[in-house]
């Protein structure tokens, strides 16, 4: 009888790959010998090494978690005073780097009671930490995010690759000073890889009303370092040969004789768990785990990296075709914001012979075409030396005229500050609505008085961001800020098929007319339901047009401050909306 063809081919293959095995296994080993040797780790020193790391992920001590506190304490305060060094001193203190790197050994290992151990202590640690920052970003008025707070909630590819460089320099520092023991010895590597930032941004995120944007991007950079670190320190801790036989036997040893009797380890060592790990915890598996979880991490990293480089490309298109149509020698100051949906440009120069608004549309055409967004630029042109040097405070004085008129002297200020007050004003979000700025003769600061429309106050951090930044534009710490907010928008209660205006809603009116006289430059629109996509019916055009009445003849506010749109809102419920004046 003749074997079947794919028989003997299946038997060829099994055979030939029999044979590779071996001398796979034999150049593996090799190559882990000689980076052994390289890292002048002997077969004497692994239980030395066990019992460091060990050590570093015992979460039974309140020294651990008295650095805990401290440490999340710390850092949650640095990221709201928005204090690089105070946040980097938190990092110094945090021990949360002991038991993840012990992770990595448990895995190279496969050490069950090890590995419950730290994945315990990184549990508490990290439920701690951040109810610890949640209460404590509670219980203070500030609730802007800073910079520093902003700079982690948008991980990319690139921290990956820094935690993974951080674990792989931990795990090795640990095994090359095995015999002075500890993990908690590694400052440069916990600086490098940040991991109670993160953890503070979480608990910022849940304190100030769970901000989820905070809190994903936050978690998101905790959970790439935690799994990055876990996956290096088991490259390094294999890559010694930490799981040879008569490294195991001394650790076994090591174990029965110093956690003997310990509660935890008398559950683990019952638990039917040790039994099934090893049983379907086999190297390979584990070493596919760790890389399952590096992948999943690595998608939503890949995808914040992408839009940053194309908010890049978007960057340099756009001063690309800024520098085309102004000189570059000639501009100053350029300040581009790049949002979903469009791109904000601001520009000092100087520019004798001015930037006419045809012009500046053409450019705002040119980049949103090239930039694939809506494009809005403004340009702050000054027309010589003299007003470039009140915009910025930063040429060599030139001679003035002896004596100058309030007018000439009132438009040298305004040029000045007008530009820095929009230049650094935080946020489009609560659009500015008004400012004025007041000189008293017998006090040497210069107290700026900013309204803005906002559903939430900016609050004390806020107004000191401000601050600093008008001082920086404008040269001097002579100054004093006042913000005031106003809501940004009323809503009006009508009865159903009524057009009629209650009591309530009239009062409203009063308010709002009392805020569009103050500020003549504003408008109200008057959003109404529109049960067909931008077509309103016969109730909504008589509400509106009874709510534009009420305020022209009663309040005598012009009709062409009192636009009406549709919406797809609430059929009962006429939205007044604050439209502030257009930026110059």
């Amino acid at each position: 009888m003749k074997a079947d063809p794919k028989a003997r081919a299946h038997a060829s293959t099994t055979d030939e790959l029999a044979q590779i095995r071996p001398l796979v296994g034999r150049t593996l080993d090799a190559l882990r010998i000689f980076f052994a040797r390289l890292l002048r780790v002997r077969e004497e020193d692994k239980p030395t090494i066990y019992a460091g790391v060990f050590q570093g992920a015992e979460f039974a001590d309140l020294n651990y978690w008295l650095e805990i506190v401290f440490a999340i304490g710390i850092a949650t305060l640095g990221l709201i005073i928005n204090s690089p060094a105070v946040v980097i001193g938190a990092m110094m203190i945090s021990p949360l780097i002991g038991p993840i790197i012990a992770s990595g050994l448990a895995i190279a290992l496969g050490d069950f009671y090890l590995g419950m151990k730290a994945l315990l202590g990184i549990l508490l640690s990290i439920v701690g930490s951040v109810f610890l920052a949640a209460i404590l970003t509670w219980i203070l008025p500030f609730r802007s995010p800073t910079p520093e707070i902003l700079a982690r909630v948008q991980p990319t590819l690139l921290d990956l690759g820094i935690a993974v460089l951080s674990g792989m320099a931990g795990a090795i520092v640990v095994c090359r000073g095995g015999r002075g023991g500890g993990v908690t010895a590694l400052p440069g590597v916990a600086v490098a890889v940040a991991l109670m930032p993160p953890l503070g941004v979480v608990g910022f995120g849940m304190g100030i009303g769970w901000d989820w944007s905070i809190i994903r991007g936050g978690g998101l950079l905790f959970l790439t370092n935690l799994v990055a670190i876990i996956f290096s320190s088991f490259l390094v801790f294999f890559s010694v040969r930490m799981d040879t036989t008569a490294a195991r036997l001394r650790i076994n040893e090591w174990l029965e004789t110093h956690e003997k009797g310990e509660g935890f380890y008398e559950i683990i060592e019952r638990t039917p768990l040790r039994r099934l790990l090893g049983k379907v915890g086999s190297l390979p598996r584990r070493v596919l785990i760790l890389f399952i979880f590096l992948v999943m991490v690595a998608f939503p990293l890949q995808r914040t990296l992408n839009r940053l480089r194309q908010e890049a490309q978007i960057r340099r298109v756009v001063l690309d075709e800024l520098h085309r149509m102004i000189p570059r020698e000639a501009v100053f100051r350029e300040d581009i914001e790049i949002l979903a949906d469009r791109v904000r440009v601001r520009v000092v120069a100087m520019l004798p012979e001015g930037f006419p608004g045809e012009k500046r549309r053409r450019l705002e055409e040119l980049l949103g075409a090239r930039a694939g967004r809506i494009a809005q630029v403004t340009v702050y042109d000054v027309t010589t030396r003299d007003e470039l040097e009140a915009l910025t405070g930063r040429l060599a004085p030139v001679a003035q005229p002896a004596l100058e008129t309030s007018e000439m002297l009132r438009a040298k200020f305004w040029a000045q500050v007008r530009p820095a007050i929009a230049l650094a004003w935080p946020t489009s979000l609560a659009p500015l609505l008004s400012y004025r700025v007041t000189l008293d003769p017998e006090s040497p600061l210069l107290l700026v008085h900013l309204v803005y429309l906002a559903d939430q106050d900016l609050g004390d951090l806020g107004r000191e961001t401000i601050r600093k930044a008008l001082r920086e534009r404008l040269g001097t710490a002579a100054i004093e800020i006042a913000l005031e907010r106003l809501s940004s928008q009323q809503k009006l209660a009508f009865r159903p098929r009524r057009d009629d205006i209650s009591r309530e809603s009239r009062q409203r009116l009063d308010e709002l007319a009392e805020i569009l006289r103050r500020f003549p430059q504003a408008r109200c629109a008057i959003v109404v339901s529109a049960p067909k996509r931008g077509e309103f019916d016969e109730l909504g055009k008589r509400r509106s047009a009874k709510i534009q009445k009420y305020l022209v003849d009663r309040q005598s506010i012009t009709i062409d401050r009192l636009p009406v749109e549709p919406s797809a809102g609430p059929r009962d419920t006429v939205l007044l909306r604050l439209v502030p004046p257009p930026q110059p």
